[in-house]
Formats: structure tokens, sequence, C-alpha cells
């Protein structure tokens, strides 16, 4: 078959799977929208009884326990004036075009044009993996902030440190675990971008305290906090952090805590070396950053590996290692895979069923490799 011919399937294969892909995406909006999404109902009701004075961490009207601080809730005060499928409606859809523009943004931030065909095949991808899937179904807050996050780093490369770090604190606050990201600003000693963060949380503390909340922020360190933190329980199969990992493979809660933290101090280790020794540049630093944030969450739930989007399409736009282009589809189908009974008694279940993690660290081992150049 000639080239003319097998560019001609290719291009019609890129254009059914993008038919596809949207086609069910756009369903499985519509089907999230008239139904139940359960993390936003934890948000909606957690932040009614904010409201009404009542402690949301021991509230009994929601799905699940919440897990944010109280300040989270004031995100979603404009919300709560809503009927609640109203309220979901506009939360979730806010959620699935944040997709769309996540893509763009990526693109956008590294100064690269893209084909609209390869930019929806690109999206497609994305929607048809399972953390932006099950992100989407729970209405879950990952998507929203991330977004906000790109947006901020976005506008740190415009030299806009003090606006950058507003919109870096309106992203920890819609998902606290994105604190870690200051890492790459520290790196850069960007006391702006600390300046507007800190801004942003402090003024919502003040905001809480004001009007008679400081309660539940106290309640949240001394009972919610540290709890996040534990490892007990860890080994179950949605936790696809190194806690998790471990914690498959060791019984011992204290050994697993031991290693979870010697881990995370190796990353920190391994960012600030690789970014002095091998003068990464600001796109190689914050991709590496977001990559290691998942791997060392000690909840790194499988919904958190939408972080990823970035680091991928950072990886296949700039890597000029042969063959590696193809090499990201075996991270990104370990990423995007789910099972939907895991097995605990397959052999080897410790890593099969840690197959985000490993597929997070094939991801990290690829960025560093010394040809990855920008």
């Amino acid at each position: 078959m000639s080239k003319k011919k097998w560019s001609g399937l290719f291009l019609l294969g890129k254009i059914v799977f993008i038919v596809f892909a949207l086609s069910y995406s756009f369903f499985s909006l519509y089907r999230i929208v008239t139904s139940l999404a359960p993390d936003f109902q934890v948000f909606y009701y957690s932040t009614k009884n904010v409201l009404m004075n009542i402690n949301p961490y021991t509230a009994h009207n929601v799905f699940t326990i919440f897990n944010y601080p109280i300040i989270t809730t004031f995100l979603y005060i404009p919300l709560v004036f809503l009927d609640y499928q109203i309220a979901q409606g506009v939360y979730v859809s806010l959620s699935y075009f944040a997709v769309y523009f996540i893509v763009y943004l990526c693109f956008h931030i590294l100064d690269k044009k893209i084909k609209l065909i390869n930019y929806l095949l690109i999206v497609s991808f994305v929607f048809m993996s399972f953390p932006t899937k099950f992100t989407l179904g729970m209405g879950q807050a990952n998507l929203i902030g991330y977004m906000f996050l790109l947006v901020s780093y976005f506008f740190y490369g415009r030299k806009k440190d003090f606006l950058s770090g507003l919109l870096l604190g309106i992203a920890i606050i819609q998902k606290p675990i994105l604190v870690f990201m200051l890492v790459f600003y520290l790196l850069h000693k960007s006391w702006k971008v600390f300046a507007g963060t800190m801004m942003i949380v402090i003024t919502l503390i003040a905001g809480a305290c004001l009007f008679n909340r400081y309660q539940f922020l106290v309640y949240y360190v001394l009972n919610v906090s540290s709890k996040l933190m534990g490892s007990k329980a860890a080994e179950v199969y949605y936790n696809q952090g190194f806690l998790g990992f471990i914690s498959r493979l060791i019984p011992q809660l204290t050994l697993r805590s031991i290693l979870s933290y010697i881990f995370i101090f190796s990353c920190l280790i391994m960012i600030f070396y690789v970014s002095i020794k091998k003068r990464l540049t600001s796109h190689q630093q914050f991709v590496v950053i977001l990559t290691v944030l998942p791997l060392i969450n000690p909840l790194s739930w499988q919904h958190h590996y939408i972080i990823l989007i970035f680091p991928f399409i950072y990886l296949l736009i700039y890597t000029h290692i042969k063959n590696i282009k193809w090499l990201l589809v075996i991270p990104y189908l370990l990423v995007s895979w789910n099972f939907k009974n895991p097995d605990y008694r397959l052999p080897f279940s410790f890593l099969i069923l840690s197959h985000q993690f490993i597929g997070g660290f094939i991801l990290l081992y690829l960025l560093l490799k010394e040809k990855v150049k920008s």
C-alpha cells in the first residue's frame, strides 16, 4: 500500500476516534448532569452547612466525609443559591469544558501552534482516560483547580507574578494538595507569587474568623488534616501514590509511613538536584514537579492523575529522543486504565494494582532523561 493511502487511512482513523470519543464524552456529560455527582453533593451541602454555622466535618447530610478546609467552601457559595440539580449541571459542565481549555492552555504556555484535528485528538485521549471520566462522573474539583494552576503558570511566564500568585491561591484553595507546587516558585525565588498566594489564603481565613467560623478551621487542623497523612487502609486500590504502592506490599503501618516519608524526602532532593545540576528550564522544572506530586501524595486517588496532562503534552512536543512518542503510549495506558473489580489475590498484585503509580514513574523517568530539552 502506498504512503499516500496509509496517510489517508491514518487520517480517517483519527477522525473516527475523535467523533467516537467526543460523542461519548458529551453523552456522559448529559448523564452526569441529569443524575447525581456524589462529590459535588459533598461540596454543595458542606457549603450550606458552613453558611448555617453547622460543622461540615460532623454533618450527616452528605455522601461522604468532607476533607477540605472550610475556606474551600467559599468558592461554592454562588452555586448554593441555585437549585441543587442546576448547580450540579453548571459545575460539571464547567469541569467538562475545562478539559478543552486545559489542552489549549498547555500549547499556549509552550508557545506551540497545533492543527485543529491534532488538538481534538489530544482532547479525545484526555476524555477517554479513566481519571478524567471519574473526576467528571463524581463532580470533583480536580479539573477546575488544575485549570487555575495552569492559568497561574501562564501569567507567571508573562512576568505577572502577583496575578500568578492570586490565581495559584485559588487553585490551592480548590485543591489544597496543589500547595506542593510552591516548590517550583521557591526554586525561582518568586516572592511576589508567594505574596499573591498568601493574600488569597489569609483573606479567606480572616473571612472565616470574621463570620465566626474559626472553630471549623481549628476542627479541621486537629481532627481532619492529620488523618489524611495516615497509612491505615492506604493499600486500597484507588490509592495510586507511593504509599498505596508500598502498602500493598508491606502490612506494617509504621514501616509504611517511614518508607513513604523517605520517598517524599528523596523526591524533593531529586527535584532540587536536577534543577540545579542539569540546569532544567522553567517548563522542565514545572512538569517534573507536577509529575512528582501524585507519586508522593499519601492519598493519591486515581482521578488525581489528570495532573499529568501537561507533562504528557510537554514530552510529546519537546522530546528529541528517538521513538519516545511511541513510548508515551505505555505510561498513558497505565495511567488511563482502571480495574472495575481489583483482585488482590493475583500474583504480583502490588505491581498490577499500582499501574498508575508505575505509569507516572515511567513518565517521570522520561522527563528526566538528559536529551529531553526545550
